[in-house]
């Protein structure tokens, strides 16, 4: 009979037939003292649950010695009867949960199998490393850590035309422009004079601030055009980062835009009017137009220290086509004065950026032969270019901005006037439908922009 509280069926198992004796634990089964082995407990005495296998502290001559003890005749024992292994095996595991009664073993003996045969201990491998194997090189550990990073995609499809290159130094200074016309032919939008603008300030830069041809970048989309060369929005960002890469102290970079622009819905808050001001390239109906945010991005915040930006954009509410923070406003005595506050997020990168708009944000630009007397050409660019060639290249931005708004008056009347129906019927009757349509618009002011507060009046224009 099992000693008292001796359980004698597991719990849940199946119940001995009836009148079956009932079965006796492993370890009753041997409580002869004749056959028990030295470590068994003695019988009758308190039974100990078993205990989960673990490492092994004894060499291998013990464990021989051990396993040729269980196979001893009176063991009353069979395979089937000896304690499972567990289902995660631990290295150098054994399934005699006494203690060690063997010598101390070494350091290599706890990490390899019971069974192995001794082997030369050999160095480590580096911490997060792999193994050593001759036929690969290692490879870092890197479970539980993060995958690595995908490498980044190719910029397509802005990435720089093979076509052109950035321009060798003019001298001590290095200069670059990249021109753009759209004039949307065969379209509903199609316009008369920009392709005339493009060639006009082309040929400014050429003979009054020495602009060499390969400095100057232009992008047109009249039929038979290069496709790298052709006023796309892609080539349009293509030619912008041409314009703005590897950028030196004393760089001049110039930027022109000729078309139509528009206006949408400002999307992140930083308009007053609720705005944002934008140019379409010459497929925007299909690939989109390009918002001021975008173009603030691009060419005005990386601009480098000692770096110059210059840009002329011509077009519908293009006054703030940069989106820079200060824009010249004129008093009541004729004196020009910026009107804005400082703005991190539109600033430079420590370099200085100006913009001629056409117009103001609220007002529309005009394509006419008013101002050359036969040929179609932007208000605004003709303005800039006369200005430059009537009072030379040495002039204060405050001078430029008034003779571009002088000679819109003489041409056209007061810059903002609105003369209403009767006065715009009669403007046309004098001066033809292109006067009509300005009058009309309330007239075309020229805005000039500025990411700082630059003296007006002594600050002379250098490209």
């Amino acid at each position: 009979m099992p000693a008292y509280g001796t359980p004698t069926t597991p719990y849940g198992a199946a119940p001995a037939p009836y009148g079956a004796p009932p079965a006796l634990p492993v370890a009753a089964q041997s409580s002869s003292p004749a056959s028990a082995p030295a470590n068994a407990p003695p019988p009758g005495g308190s039974q100990q649950h078993p205990e989960p296998p673990r490492v092994s502290a004894v060499g291998p001559q013990d464990q021989q010695q051990q396993q040729a003890a269980s196979q001893a005749p009176g063991q009353g024992g069979s395979s089937s009867q000896q304690r499972p292994s567990s289902a995660y095996p631990t290295v150098g595991a054994t399934s005699n949960p006494g203690p060690a009664t063997g010598p101390t073993p070494s350091a290599d003996a706890l990490t390899r199998p019971a069974t192995a045969a001794p082997q030369t201990p050999s160095a480590p491998p580096a911490y997060g490393a792999l193994p050593f194997n001759p036929q690969s090189p290692t490879a870092p550990y890197t479970y539980g850590q993060p995958a690595a990073r995908p490498p980044a995609p190719a910029p397509a499809p802005y990435m720089l035309p093979t076509t052109y290159a950035p321009p060798a130094g003019h001298g001590t200074r290095r200069r670059r422009a990249v021109l753009i016309g759209c004039s949307y032919p065969g379209t509903s939008s199609a316009l008369n004079g920009c392709l005339n603008d493009v060639q006009c300030i082309q040929f400014c830069l050429q003979k009054r601030f020495g602009f060499s041809a390969e400095q100057i970048v232009v992008l047109r989309d009249d039929p038979g055009r290069h496709p790298d060369f052709t006023s796309t929005k892609a080539n349009i960002y293509r030619a912008v980062q041409w314009l703005m890469m590897d950028q030196r102290y004393g760089d001049s970079l110039f930027f022109h835009f000729s078309g139509h622009g528009s206006q949408q819905y400002d999307r992140n808050g930083d308009e007053e009017d609720g705005y944002d001001e934008t140019i379409c390239p010459s497929d925007f109906k299909r690939a989109g137009q390009i918002v001021d945010d975008e173009l603030n991005r691009l060419m005005v915040r990386p601009l480098m220290p000692g770096v110059t930006l210059h840009a002329v954009v011509d077009a519908c509410h293009s006054g703030t086509a940069l989106d820079l923070p200060f824009r010249a406003k004129v008093d009541g005595a004729g004196r020009w004065y910026w009107k804005g506050r400082a703005r991190y997020d539109k600033a430079t990168a420590g370099g200085t950026a100006f913009q001629f708009g056409a117009c103001k944000d609220s007002q529309v630009a005009q394509d006419t032969k008013l101002l050359s007397g036969n040929a179609y050409t932007g208000a605004a660019t003709f303005c800039f270019i006369q200005a430059i060639e009537k009072y030379g290249i040495n002039q204060t931005y405050g001078q430029i901005l008034s003779h571009m708004m002088s000679t819109l008056r003489a041409s056209t009347g007061s810059p903002g006037l609105n003369l209403g129906t009767t006065g715009s019927l009669i403007a046309g009757m004098l001066l033809g439908p292109a006067a009509s349509a300005i009058f009309s618009s309330g007239g075309q002011t020229p805005v000039l922009s500025c990411d700082k507060q630059v003296d007006l009046y002594a600050t002379k224009l250098s490209l």
